[in-house]
């Protein structure tokens, strides 16, 4: 992405590396790659990210899941007003929604400290 030509100092042609330009399809096996991020203030990080092997995924989200038990979801946000929004946009999704993929979208908010805090229950 945003790439013509590699630095010369890298001299990534006598290496066992290269950048690839076009898209590229992942082999069935367990995917593997690195993302690097360096700083200009001088913070450098990199992480390693693979994907799970097929016997490990237990649930697709596509499968129905069985929501016929009683569960509760934390929402949480700065001010009653922006919790009743949030309220209100859960509100529709509990009747529909498997429960581990709405359970999954409120932990991916993050918000969990705020002041105003709210557990709806889906019974």
């Amino acid at each position: 992405m945003h790439f013509n030509h590699p630095n010369p100092q890298l001299q990534i042609e006598k290496s066992p590396f290269y950048i690839p330009k076009n898209p590229k399809a992942w082999s069935s096996r367990i995917r593997t790659a690195g993302v690097s991020s360096f700083g200009i203030g001088g913070t450098n990080c990199h992480i390693i990210v693979q994907s799970l092997p097929d016997s490990l995924v237990s649930i697709k989200p596509e499968q129905e899941v069985d929501n016929n038990f009683e569960y509760s979801l934390l929402l949480s946000a700065a001010t009653k007003e922006s919790l009743k929004k949030l309220a209100g946009d859960y509100a529709p999704l509990i009747k529909i929604t498997p429960a581990n993929i709405l359970a999954h979208n409120a932990l991916q908010q993050r918000q969990l400290n705020l002041p105003w805090r709210l557990y709806p229950l889906n019974k």
